[in-house]
């Protein structure tokens, strides 16, 4: 995952940078056979935040949910998820959507 953002604080501007990687866990809910199937995940990961220059390497957990969508062969899925990342004496979290496509079985 990467993600940017500026923020302007009274006189001071800047930006904080987050890179990185989850690893999840996934339960699938209901019937295997159901076109639209709940799921929900968690899991941990390790990002990389760059705020205004200063950076630091963290563990980051996340939880969170979705649907999936069987269409022929391939399936769509739209998930959220909640994610902390553990930085120095706070936590910074954030909130992604997903939309996406699977091909194959």
């Amino acid at each position: 995952m990467y993600g940017q953002t500026s923020h302007k604080s009274g006189l001071a501007s800047g930006s904080t940078t987050l890179t990185g990687a989850t690893g999840d866990f996934l339960y699938h809910l209901g019937n295997r056979a159901a076109t639209v199937r709940p799921y929900v995940l968690g899991g941990l990961g390790f990002y990389n935040v760059d705020a205004s220059g200063a950076s630091a390497s963290k563990l980051a957990l996340g939880a969170g949910g979705g649907i999936l969508f069987g269409i022929g062969t391939m399936h769509a899925f739209l998930e959220g998820r909640y994610m902390s990342v553990q930085t120095s004496g706070s936590s910074l979290t954030f909130s992604p959507v997903t939309l996406g496509l699977m091909f194959g079985r």
